[in-house]
């Protein structure tokens, strides 16, 4: 089905809708992709998101917004003036727009995503993938606080994901970012590293977390970049979508 405005010999997949000067929107990426473009609010200024969540409502298409602090969303939301639900997730720095009537192709039957943290102040971050998940439909388990300071934990928490029979884990971890590595190497699937920016010192601010992760002798971890809980959530729902169609 073609959208309103797309080229007739484009597929709606590949539909792009240009909003104003400076945005070319990829409206096609929820069908393409399964998640949609994420709007990052950094560096744009109020009257340029609301031209964004107008123009995209218009289409019937949800909107993420990342990296906006509650205060600039509450302040967002009575301003849009636009039929749907806004939910703003404060730990996550998120704000999401569904349109009246839609709802998210991701059953929550099948295809399950592990959240696994080091610590408690990784939540930030995992905060970010789990709002993402939750709104688009898709099924997690959490297990938080896993770190490998106590290692009995890292194996327990292991144990409860394999049993659980998950499709892929997501691995959050700060300091030397060890979780990830050790992690992946006691589970049957595929593992996302998310390093934290939650370290200090020498190599801190995520550097040796991302470093530990990127050299890591475990076959098959992936890592995404620092702090980086949305890519780390698509990354994730791509291997889900895949699973799917085996």
């Amino acid at each position: 089905m073609k959208k309103a405005g797309s080229a007739a010999d484009t597929p709606s997949y590949m539909y792009v809708k240009e909003i104003g000067k400076s945005v070319k929107f990829d409206i096609g990426r929820y069908e393409r992709r399964g998640f949609p473009e994420i709007v990052l609010a950094t560096g744009k200024t109020d009257n340029e998101l609301l031209d964004i969540l107008h123009r995209v409502a218009s289409e019937g298409h949800p909107v993420v917004i990342s990296r906006i602090d509650h205060a600039r969303a509450n302040q967002l939301i009575p301003l849009a003036d636009i039929r749907g639900e806004f939910r703003v997730v404060e730990r996550s720095s998120m704000l999401f727009f569904t349109p009246e009537g839609w709802s998210p192709p991701g059953g929550k039957a099948d295809g399950r995503v592990a959240i696994v943290t080091a610590g408690s102040s990784d939540m930030a971050v995992a905060g970010e993938t789990i709002a993402l998940l939750d709104v688009l439909g898709y099924s997690h388990g959490d297990y938080f606080d896993c770190g490998i300071a106590g290692m009995h934990r890292t194996v327990k928490a292991a144990s409860e994901v394999v049993a659980g029979k998950y499709t892929v884990a997501i691995v959050f971890a700060g300091m030397e970012g060890a979780l990830a590595s050790v992690f992946a190497s006691l589970v049957p699937i595929p593992v996302i590293g998310v390093p934290t920016s939650t370290g200090y010192g020498f190599g801190g601010g995520g550097i040796a977390a991302l470093n530990s992760m990127l050299q890591s002798c475990i076959p098959g971890l992936v890592t995404v970049n620092i702090d980086n809980g949305v890519g780390a959530a698509a990354a994730a729902i791509s291997i889900v979508r895949a699973a799917r169609k085996r």
